[in-house]
C-alpha cells in the first residue's frame, strides 16, 4: 500500500512537470508565428506532440496505479474482515470456555455446600440422638461429686452392724431355757406338723428404715435449698446485679459436703443451676471464681449418673 502511494506521487509529479513544459510552449509558438518562423513552429508542434504523448502515458500509469490501490484496499478490507471473523470466533470460544469453567466451579461449590449441609445434618442428628440418650439417663442434666460421700459409707456400714447385733440377740434368745424347752417339745412330738407363720418384722429394722427415710428427706431438703440459692444468685447476675458471695459459696460448700445420691440429685433439680454455673453461660466475671468448684461437682454428678 505504501509503495503504491509512493509510485502515484512520483507519477503525479512527472505529469505536473510535463504540463509546465507544455505551458511554456504557448508563448514560444506565438513568437514564432509573429516572426513567421515556420521552422520553429514545426519544431514546437513536434515537441508538443511528444509532451502530450508522455503525459498520456503517465496518466495511464496513474490509472493503473489507482486500480492497484483499489484492489489493495479491497484485499485489505477482505483480510480485515477475515481477522474480525477470527476474533469473533475466538471470542465465542473463550466465552464458551469461560461458561464451562463457571459451570464447573458452580457445580463444585454446590457439591461442597451439599457435603457441608449433609455433615451439618448428620452432626445435628448425632447431637439430637446424644441428647435423647442423655435425657433418658439424666447424664446431660445431672452433676455428681467425684468423692464417695462419707455419710453413705457410714450408712452402709451401720446396716450390717445392726443386722449382726439382731442376729446375736436372736442367738442369745435361742439359748434361753424357754427356747430349749420349746425345741425339746418339738423333738418329742416329731409327727406334728410345724405351723408356717411369718415372723414379724423386727423393731430394729423398722427403726433403721425410718432413720434412712429421714436421712434421705434431709438430703433432699438440703440439696433443694442449695439449688434454689444458686439459682437465685444466677438470676441476680442475669439481671445485672452482683451475686451474694457468701450465699453462693455457702451453697457450694454444702453441696460439696453432701452425701449425694441419684434420688436426691434428680429430686432436687440441683443439676441445672450447677451446670449453668460451671459453664458460666452468663459470661459474668463475678461468677468466674465459682466455675471451677461447680465444674468439680458437674464431673462428680455425671460420674454418679453414669454408674447407675
Amino acid at each position: 500500500m505504501a509503495e503504491c502511494k509512493k509510485a502515484r506521487l512520483e507519477l503525479e509529479e512527472q505529469v505536473s512537470k510535463k504540463r509546465k513544459t507544455q505551458a511554456k510552449l504557448a508563448p514560444k509558438r506565438d513568437a514564432a508565428a509573429a516572426d513567421n518562423n515556420a521552422d520553429m513552429l514545426a519544431k514546437i508542434d513536434e515537441y508538443e506532440k511528444t509532451i502530450n504523448a508522455e503525459i498520456d502515458a503517465l496518466m495511464e500509469q496513474l490509472g493503473a496505479n489507482k486500480k492497484t490501490k483499489k484492489a489493495l484496499v479491497a484485499r485489505y478490507e477482505e483480510l480485515e474482515a477475515e481477522e474480525e471473523s477470527k476474533k469473533a470466533v475466538a471470542k465465542e470460544a473463550q466465552a464458551a470456555k469461560r461458561k464451562e469453567r463457571e459451570a464447573e466451579k458452580a457445580a463444585e461449590k454446590q457439591k461442597e455446600a451439599d457435603a457441608a449441609a449433609a455433615a451439618k445434618a448428620e452432626k445435628k442428628e448425632a447431637r439430637a440422638a446424644k441428647e435423647a440418650v442423655g435425657a433418658g439417663s439424666l447424664t446431660h442434666l445431672l452433676l455428681e461429686d467425684p468423692d464417695e460421700p462419707a455419710a453413705k459409707h457410714e450408712k452402709n456400714e451401720t446396716q450390717p452392724s445392726r443386722k449382726r447385733g439382731a442376729a446375736e440377740e436372736e442367738e442369745t434368745a435361742a439359748g434361753s431355757p424357754a427356747s430349749r424347752k420349746q425345741k425339746r417339745v418339738k423333738m418329742d412330738d416329731e409327727d406334728d406338723e410345724e405351723e408356717d407363720a411369718p415372723a414379724p418384722a423386727p423393731e430394729e429394722d423398722k427403726a433403721v428404715a425410718a432413720a434412712e427415710e429421714a436421712v434421705a428427706n434431709e438430703l433432699l431438703r438440703v440439696a433443694t435449698s442449695c439449688a434454689t440459692a444458686v439459682q437465685v444468685e444466677l438470676d441476680k447476675v442475669d439481671a445485672g446485679s452482683l451475686p451474694d458471695d457468701e450465699a453462693l459459696s455457702g451453697a457450694l460448700t454444702k453441696l460439696e459436703e453432701l452425701a449425694m445420691d441419684m434420688s436426691t440429685l434428680a429430686g432436687s433439680g440441683v443439676g441445672k443451676p450447677i451446670n449453668k454455673l460451671a459453664r458460666n453461660k452468663t459470661a459474668a466475671a463475678s461468677l468466674a471464681a465459682y466455675a471451677p468448684r461447680a465444674k468439680m461437682l458437674v464431673d462428680g454428678y455425671k460420674k454418679l449418673a453414669g454408674s447407675q
